[in-house]
C-alpha cells in the first residue's frame, strides 16, 4: 500500500482513499497536471502514470477532460 506520511484528503472512491488506490510516482516525471491536488501537490506529481493492464478496473467518477483517472495512473500493487 502507498504511504504518503500524513497527508489525508477528501478524495475517495467508494469509501477508500486515493492513496490506496493508485501507485506513488517514486522515481517518475509527472505528467500533465490534472487539477486534481492533496494539499499543494497535484496528482500527476504524486501517482504514477498508467502502464498497460494497470487501470484498476473501474471508473473513479473523477475526470480530466472527459477521461476517468482510471485511464491516467497506474493500480497500487497490494
Amino acid at each position: 500500500m502507498a504511504n504518503f506520511g500524513a497527508q489525508t484528503g477528501h478524495y475517495q472512491v467508494n469509501g477508500t482513499d486515493l492513496d490506496s488506490i493508485f501507485n506513488p510516482i517514486g522515481a517518475g516525471s509527472p505528467g500533465t497536471p490534472t487539477g486534481y491536488s492533496k494539499g499543494s501537490q497535484d496528482f500527476a506529481s504524486r501517482y504514477q502514470a498508467l502502464q498497460p493492464g494497470g487501470d484498476i478496473g473501474f471508473d473513479t467518477n473523477y475526470k480530466v477532460q472527459g477521461t476517468d483517472l482510471r485511464y491516467i495512473f497506474q493500480k497500487a500493487a497490494y
